[in-house]
């Protein structure tokens, strides 16, 4: 798309044309590299927390309570979509002193739209069973169920960089040359 723009200066006049995507590049450009960036440090983040909880010491605990939330929502085509959360409760004791918590994993993001999986989930941690809790030593009232890596998200969020920081380099250096001329 071309837009040709005059600029009247008294009995002279200049003309020049004007890309759109000239001027689009650059913010393209910078939308994408900003995504890369975010994305890639997600990615970071959640590994290299999830590596800490490998360290993390154990102690035991006894589930309180085991329940399945659901929420809906609406989607972009006004459809409603449902989502299951297991939620889990449990105590601890650390030198003498009690602790709650309700993280299943680091960050707690296990929710899905499947009802079954959540149940499952929900059945691995019946109330009144006593199971192992890992605790951040620095600060014991940060405690997960099950300590891992969640490395299928790391590089899913990591392959999205990636894409970010390809389609931002195609924006970019056609912008690059374009300037060289």
């Amino acid at each position: 798309m071309h837009a040709t723009l005059a600029h009247h200066h008294g009995e002279a006049s200049d003309m020049f044309s004007l890309n759109i995507f000239d001027v689009l590049q650059p913010l393209l450009f910078c939308t994408a590299f900003v995504a890369a960036i975010g994305l890639g440090w997600r990615a970071w983040y959640l590994y290299s927390e999830g590596r800490k909880t490998l360290a993390w010491t154990q102690t035991t605990g006894t589930i309180i309570s085991a329940s399945v939330e659901q929420f809906s929502e609406l989607d972009s085509d006004n459809h409603s979509r449902t989502y299951y959360f297991p939620k889990i409760a449990y105590a601890y004791r650390i030198a003498g002193r009690d602790y709650d918590g309700t993280n299943v994993r680091l960050n707690n993001s296990i929710m899905a739209n499947s009802r079954a999986w959540a149940d499952a989930t929900v059945a691995k941690y019946p109330p009144g069973e006593m199971v192992i809790v890992f605790y951040d030593p620095a600060n014991a009232s940060r405690a997960v169920l099950e300590h891992h890596i969640d490395l299928r998200m790391a590089a899913t969020l990591a392959g999205f960089a990636l894409l970010a920081l390809l389609i931002g380099t195609q924006l970019f250096l056609p912008y690059v040359k374009s300037l060289l001329r």
